[in-house]
């Protein structure tokens, strides 16, 4: 039987990062359909090498739990059975006390997940303490406003869990930019993160950025904001942002003045390919590097495959060195099978 691998790429539940000789793959949630074998492969200029291993997930074991309503509410089993008896969990009373930020992390730390019958017990409850002030009065009476408004935050959060189907909410995407030499450059999205476990992230290629000197890396409410101080040549390439299941990309030119003057007033010399790129054929799972010349330092060179421009990913990477233009494709697979050309940009 013939079987064909699937590239694995950053995103959703994966997490893939590389720091120096280190690659890591980090799979989050995992389901049973994620068994199976993974493979992971290393290249450079002399060859590549692999390696593979196993994945094999188990079904989680389901807790019967007897009793009405209630009970099933306020006492779980602890994951750990003591010698004597079951540990007792209520579970109102441990996700009132934490930041309704939280709840979901804790809901699921605990094995909560039928929310629209959680959110039923609660309203249950709630209406049957007046009724049963002999049995509840000790834990009702006196209650704070505070903690009312706690109680009324975990509805309102189970309530908005039910209704969400998607993890981000794309209200306005990262967009090109073009500074001059030295200026500063801000790329701005403005995306509504409805899953507080998830995190925006930065990537210049494969890197990802933290804040430091030269990336200011900013939230305002939904709008995210990356800023490049004192952009160099070097800083030119492919920016991308990770949400969750959202990954979108954006390219940074930056303009030398002289560059520019040069452009504007010898209007005669005019850029073209000194090289173009070449027919390629190599064997899968392997890596195919074009390469392209020009006849002017600076030139911004742009790669696509059948009309779509491509950014820079982990199956795609690019590189300059001096006039000549670099695009890499790694992992080769019969779908990456196409035209490919590249487009000239003195910007």
């Amino acid at each position: 039987m013939k079987g064909k691998w699937r590239q694995i790429n950053h995103g959703g539940r994966i997490v893939v990062e590389q720091k120096g000789q280190e690659a890591k793959l980090e799979i989050r949630e995992v389901t049973r359909t994620d068994s199976g074998q993974y493979r992971c492969v290393a290249t450079n200029k002399h060859g590549e090498i692999e390696c593979t291993t196993n994945l094999e997930v188990e079904g989680k074991k389901e807790v019967v739990i007897e009793g009405d309503l209630r009970s099933k509410l306020k006492k779980v089993p602890s994951k750990q059975k003591e010698p004597e008896e079951d540990k007792q969990i209520d579970i109102v009373e441990l996700l009132k006390n934490v930041d309704p930020k939280e709840y979901e992390k804790y809901a699921r730390m605990y094995g909560i997940t039928d929310y629209r019958g959680l959110l039923q017990a609660i309203e249950f409850i709630k209406k049957m303490k007046a009724e049963e002030t002999h049995r509840f009065g000790a834990e009702y009476e006196g209650r704070r406003p505070e903690e009312e408004k706690d109680f009324d935050d975990l509805v309102s959060f189970l309530q908005q869990r039910m209704t969400q189907t998607e993890p981000v909410t794309l209200i306005k995407d990262v967009e090109d930019q073009t500074v001059m030499k030295k200026k500063d450059a801000q790329f701005e999205c403005e995306i509504k993160i409805n899953y507080p476990e998830i995190q925006l992230s930065w990537y210049k290629g494969t890197e990802k950025l933290e804040p430091s000197d030269k990336y200011d890396i900013r939230i305002e409410e939904d709008r995210h904001l990356l800023r490049i101080s004192n952009c160099q040549p070097e800083d030119q390439g492919n920016y991308r942002v990770v949400c969750g299941p959202h990954i979108s990309g954006a390219k940074l030119i930056v303009i030398e003045p002289i560059v520019e003057r040069h452009l504007q007033t010898i209007s005669a010399q005019k850029i073209k390919f000194t090289k173009t790129i070449q027919d390629i054929v190599v064997n899968e799972n392997q890596t195919a590097t074009f390469e392209c010349e020009v006849s002017f330092d600076g030139a911004i060179v742009s790669w696509y495959k059948d009309n779509f421009e491509l950014q820079e990913s982990y199956k795609y990477s690019f590189r300059t060195e001096g006039r000549r233009h670099f695009m890499t494709i790694n992992n080769v697979t019969a779908e990456d099978e196409g035209d490919y050309y590249c487009n000239l940009c003195t910007c």
